[in-house]
């Protein structure tokens, strides 16, 4: 008798765990799946005449997002922003400034209005994510670094010049290059042969 006790005690408990694992699931699904960004605490910002580009970096600190941004993106601001969601307080710097985003995947890339409606928004990204960290690097130097660690041929003209500030975690390497040529108005191009040949963009 204790034993068939026992047994019926342990099918009932079973049978809540299963029924609790069922309702958390059932009203946590969409957050679950979500999970693309990390809500941080409510922002508060107050500073005078500060670089935008460092205003922009410090942002995106507070959330597990790639940020690139184009050698457009520049000038200085003064912000006094109190209790702000992430979003909210993004939404509202990109207004007073001008500039305009575009999220693909994990990467949010910041540009003026008009180069963003000029971007392919349909591509579709299959290679190898890797991570990139780039800290005003001469550009060809950093181009060469991703055809060798992804295994392809590169060419660059000599008007392929500048340097390269970028940082991206887990990123199909198309993806990031692409985000290379947006940032630097760059045109590339992909060849059978895994050729690439880079030049900038003819006005």
């Amino acid at each position: 008798m204790p034993c068939l006790y026992n047994t019926l005690l342990l099918t009932h408990m079973l049978k809540l765990i299963k029924i609790i694992l069922i309702s958390y699931l059932f009203f946590n699904f969409p957050s679950l799946l979500a999970n693309e960004v990390k809500q941080p605490a409510l922002i508060s910002y107050n500073f005078k005449n500060v670089n935008i580009r460092a205003v922009f970096k410090l942002h995106f600190q507070h959330v597990n997002l790639n940020l690139a941004m184009s050698d457009e993106v520049k000038g200085n601001i003064s912000l006094h922003l109190k209790k702000l969601e992430w979003n909210q307080a993004l939404d509202a710097i990109l207004k007073i400034t001008g500039f305009e985003k575009w999220q693909s995947g994990n990467v949010v890339y910041i540009d003026t209005k008009a180069y963003i409606e000029t971007m392919e928004k349909d591509k579709t990204y299959t290679e190898k994510p890797i991570s990139v960290y780039f800290q005003d690097i001469d550009l060809c130097v950093a181009l060469g670094f991703i055809s060798e660690l992804v295994g392809i041929n590169l060419i660059t003209t000599t008007a392929v010049t500048g340097k390269l500030d970028l940082r991206l975690n887990n990123v199909p390497w198309d993806q990031v290059l692409d985000i290379i040529g947006n940032m630097k108005r760059l045109e590339l191009q992909q060849y059978d042969n895994n050729v690439l040949s880079v030049d900038i963009i003819k006005e």
